[in-house]
Formats: structure tokens, C-alpha cells, sequence
């Protein structure tokens, strides 16, 4: 299977991106394809300063596969030490490791870029809604446009 290479990705999906016409009641009923193979490489990175979260170069590669072409949204949520209490995942320091567990909670913003089927990559720059990200913990969740579309997340951090 031929990989598109990133930068036309890249273009062709600023390019629509910026023309999205409203969704009609008719699309929003389609199944959206589930996003897998979802991964960053490195897993560690320095956010760039400026810019928008897709870049054509630095940051981190994104890489997904997609069944069938769809708009994918993408959102962050940071990931912080818990402890269980209740069945839940609260704020606070555990008393031992088994009483440990880890917190989510949403960064405001995203992105959404087109997703082609087959594989897909591009660059995430550690900017999220014209903000760098703090030096932490994250996921980034990536969901296909539709109805009963699962959402994947993977793992990743921002260093100083």
C-alpha cells in the first residue's frame, strides 16, 4: 500500500479543512470508520512556540490508518496521578501503588483534519486552540466524523 507522503496530506487538508461546508442532516447519519494504528513518534517532544498544531515540519509524526475517507476530528486531554475512591478515578496521592490510576481531562481545542483510506500521517506541533502545551503529560484522541465512530488514543509527552 503507497503512503501519501505528509506535506500533500498536509496541503490537501489545510486546503479543505478551510472550506467545510456545514454538515447536512444526511451525512451526519453516515457510520463513521473507526481510526486505528493510531501512534506519535517520538513520544516525547518539545512543543514549537508558534504556529498551528499541523505543521510541515517538527513537533511529532501522527500516524493513523482509516477504513474509509473522513473528516477526523482531533482533541488533547492532559494526564495526571489519581487515586481511586468510589470506583473513580479523584485528585490526590495514593497510599499504595495498586491504589493508583490516571486522570483525563480536556485541553480546549482541536483540530480536524481529511482522512484518506489507508494509512495517513502528519506533524503535530504541541499547539492546541494558538496555545503551547505545558511540559506534561497528554493524550491525543482522534474520532472519524459520524455516528458510532470509536474514538483511539494514544499516549504523549511534552518535555521542557
Amino acid at each position: 500500500m503507497n503512503m501519501i507522503s505528509r506535506n500533500s496530506l498536509l496541503a490537501a487538508g489545510v486546503v479543505a479543512a478551510a472550506a467545510i461546508a456545514p454538515v447536512s442532516a444526511a451525512s451526519a447519519a453516515q457510520v463513521a470508520p473507526d481510526v486505528t494504528k493510531l501512534a506519535v513518534a517520538p513520544t516525547t517532544f518539545k512543543a514549537l512556540p508558534t504556529g498551528n498544531s499541523v505543521v510541515l515540519s517538527g513537533g511529532t509524526l501522527v500516524t493513523f490508518n482509516i477504513l474509509n475517507g473522513a473528516h477526523v476530528n482531533f482533541s488533547v486531554k492532559t494526564e495526571k496521578a489519581g487515586k481511586k475512591a468510589g470506583g473513580k478515578c479523584v485528585a490526590g496521592k495514593a497510599k499504595t501503588k495498586k491504589g493508583t490510576c490516571i486522570r483525563t481531562a480536556a485541553v480546549p481545542g482541536g483540530f480536524e483534519l481529511i482522512g484518506i483510506a489507508g494509512p495517513n500521517e502528519f506533524n503535530f506541533s504541541g499547539r492546541i486552540a494558538d496555545k503551547t502545551l505545558a511540559p506534561g503529560s497528554y493524550r491525543l484522541l482522534a474520532k472519524a466524523q459520524g455516528t458510532a465512530g470509536r474514538t483511539s488514543y494514544t499516549s504523549f509527552k511534552i518535555k521542557k
